[in-house]
């Protein structure tokens, strides 16, 4: 449903930044309006959705809002992938406010989560979508028995309190008032309609963002799991310097200083602005073996016998090298047809105005975008 008085402001969590977009635009006007401001923290400070320092967290985002003269009510934020929960499950049809009473019940019990104290939340899946029941087999998906007309496909989303508290906690102290918290798969999703892509079939969607690789699946157009990559990009800029000395300064400097650097450099694309080319070569060959794990995983979890395999790939953010990424992830996974996915055509007005590089540094993470659209644009099922 829509917003009656959207904000147009939504942040994006990523490991050690956050980016907050905001758009005064509606309908095609969203997007073409969309402005970025990028914030970097000290791992004491802020690091993967956790606050370390509330009053440092929250100063700085602060005088953001102050700065920009941005609305402070209504603010939606995409939580990282890393410590947010996703399980698709078949439960028994009922009322949707007795349901949340029936899997409040059983987690913990048959639905088993990697933390204590969960702040959950779930949505119906389309009906066609047909998932493995918690605790029993995927049989039904092979035509056996056990698929049973009383029960339904159920997206079950969930969070550590701790962190879905804290972040409350710290943006009450900059004076924003939160009002949705979501996973970043759905914030992509909106921003995907809002440029009028439509989601077919089986896909998957890597966002490079500000300094890690997140994968979401969709089938049949709904978001189903996602997943944080294990590559981290400084492992391949802090080889590169340990081998080459005199490497620029903004390649050696350890993770604590990443404040130092230009605010809104994505940790992705110092690969290509310090020209690493044989440390891109090693991390694709990472990505796409860990692309392979995934892709088996979802195939094997999610694919019917009557469907065709998961062949989609469309990559979005900063992605490094893009022309040279497209070219080896193609030749490595074979029929898997990879495309990029960005806001082309628009010229977000962000704060990389201050940067030397204009063009690549406009690119910004499509969660981010879908957060501010959070009520400009209808969601989908």
């Amino acid at each position: 449903m829509f917003l009656r008085k959207p904000s147009g402001v939504g942040i994006s969590l990523h490991a050690g930044q956050i980016e907050i977009a905001h758009t005064q635009g509606r309908g095609e006007k969203a997007l073409k309006q969309m402005r970025v401001e990028r914030i970097p923290f000290l791992p004491d400070e802020y690091e993967n959705g956790r606050i370390h320092h509330v009053n440092q967290f929250a100063g700085k985002v602060n005088q953001v809002f102050e700065n920009l003269g941005l609305p402070r009510r209504k603010v939606t934020i995409a939580l990282p992938s890393s410590v947010t929960f996703l399980r698709t499950l078949r439960m028994p049809r009922m009322k949707k406010h007795k349901l949340r009473e029936v899997i409040q019940f059983q987690i913990g019990k048959e639905i088993h989560l990697p933390f204590a104290n969960p702040v959950f939340d779930f949505d119906f899946l389309p009906p066609s979508l047909d998932v493995a029941k918690e605790g029993g087999d995927n049989d039904s998906r092979h035509g056996q028995p056990g698929s049973r007309e009383d029960e339904v496909p159920v997206l079950l989303v969930a969070a550590p309190g701790e962190v879905v508290n804290g972040l409350r906690h710290a943006f009450e102290q900059a004076n924003v008032e939160l009002g949705v918290m979501e996973v970043k798969g759905l914030s992509i999703l909106r921003a995907l309609k809002a440029m009028g892509r439509k989601l077919a079939g089986n896909l998957v969607i890597m966002e490079f963002g500000m300094d890690r690789i997140e994968a979401h699946f969709y089938q049949t157009g709904a978001l189903v799991f996602s997943r944080t990559l294990e590559l981290v990009p400084e492992r391949y800029i802090a080889s590169a310097a340990a081998a080459e000395p005199d490497l620029p300064a903004d390649g050696t400097k350890p993770q604590k200083d990443r404040t130092d650097e230009t605010p809104h450099t994505n940790a992705w694309m110092l690969l290509e602005k310090l020209g690493l080319e044989d440390r891109f070569e090693n991390m694709v060959l990472e990505l796409s073996y860990q692309v392979e794990r995934f892709m088996n995983f979802f195939q094997h979890t999610f694919h019917q016998a009557n469907e065709q395999p998961v062949r989609n790939l469309w990559l979005t953010g900063q992605v490094p090298f893009p022309g040279r990424l497209l070219k080896s992830m193609s030749e490595r996974l074979g029929m898997i047809n990879i495309q990029f996915v960005h806001l082309q055509g628009f010229s977000p007005r962000t704060s990389a105005s201050r940067t030397e590089e204009q063009g690549k540094e406009a690119l910004f993470s499509l969660s981010a975008a879908g957060t501010a659209l959070k009520g400009v644009v209808r969601d989908g099922n």
